[in-house]
């Protein structure tokens, strides 16, 4: 299924409402679209001396992510999971990047310039990134209402976590029927905390997302675990996740969902699994800036 760049397939928040439903597909389709950037910025319109239109009507502020979504996958049910599989990510020419801190330089900009495949040229002053582009937002509807897109849950969200690149999959424990999925707030490059409060800010010109149901999956948590998505990268690692109000709770629920999905795969004892990412885990500060922090930890099977 083809999704139009019009303003009347995204929003600025997650709702659950079934009124809202941007379009529906079968398990195993096929969406394919074009993203705005998080701000909802066409960065292919324009440039940055003639500046960019926007996608959002109106003239009010965003109160959050523009997003594509809510997406709702026929017959998936709470307590399953969504896999979504990133076939093809291709982003806009320009990208852009401020901070946050110090408070007297907010709204300090850099533009960014893709002169080649994932190659980024700063307008400012020259520097040079080579970086892989992924989905900064990618989650479910974390249950019945409405809710702010900053902070990430268990059912993803603003995750912001670099490996969710083109090859990647992730899966995502179901809080509403019909999944409602949404995803956008392309990222060019980021590094470990997005200390500045944004990466590098892109649209995107080809996206292209597989997403099918996966009622209990053997590889994954069980249900009764409570543990939030996961992530297998393009090279076969898993990506497990910890989320908290700082680094250190953070940091204790990555080990605990990286021990659950350890002994999901393998059949070790919860003394192994720890073990097991002891010797032959890497563990990164994913963001600090989204209210909830997130924590990132990657595993491969030996």
């Amino acid at each position: 299924m083809k999704i139009p760049l019009q303003s009347d397939f995204f929003n600025e928040q997650v709702f659950s409402d079934p009124d809202r439903i941007v379009c529906r597909i079968t398990p195993g389709e096929v969406i394919e679209a074009q993203l705005p950037d998080a701000m909802g910025n066409l960065l292919d319109d324009g440039d940055p001396q003639r500046g960019f239109p926007a996608l959002r009507t109106g003239d009010d502020p965003p109160v959050g992510h523009c997003l594509l979504g809510p997406v709702a996958v026929e017959g998936a049910r709470t307590g399953q999971w969504l896999k979504i599989e990133v076939l093809r990510l291709r982003t806009t020419r320009w990208a852009w990047n401020w901070s946050q801190y110090p408070h007297h330089m907010a709204g300090t900009y850099c533009y960014w310039e893709q002169t080649e495949p994932n190659r980024w040229v700063c307008v400012q002053n020259g520097w040079t990134i080579s970086a892989q582009p992924f989905l900064g937002f990618a989650g479910v509807a974390p249950g019945r209402g409405c809710f702010s897109t900053l902070a990430p849950h268990r059912g993803g969200g603003n995750i912001d976590c670099p490996l969710m690149t083109e090859g990647s999959t992730l899966y995502l424990p179901l809080y509403c029927d019909d999944a409602l999925f949404y995803c956008g707030d392309c990222h060019a490059a980021q590094g470990d905390g997005e200390i500045s409060g944004t990466a590098l800010e892109c649209g995107v010109r080809e996206l292209t997302l597989r997403m099918s149901v996966e009622p209990n999956p053997p590889f994954l948590p069980p249900p009764a675990s409570h543990a939030p998505f996961c992530l297998s990268t393009a090279s076969g690692k898993w990506v497990f996740f910890g989320l908290g109000s700082s680094l250190d709770e953070a940091f204790a629920d990555a080990i605990d969902n990286g021990m659950a999905l350890i002994m999901a795969q393998t059949g070790c004892s919860q003394v192994e699994a720890r073990m097991g990412l002891s010797v032959h885990s890497r563990i990164h500060v994913t963001q600090v800036v989204n209210q909830t922090v997130g924590i990132h930890g990657i595993w491969e099977l030996l």
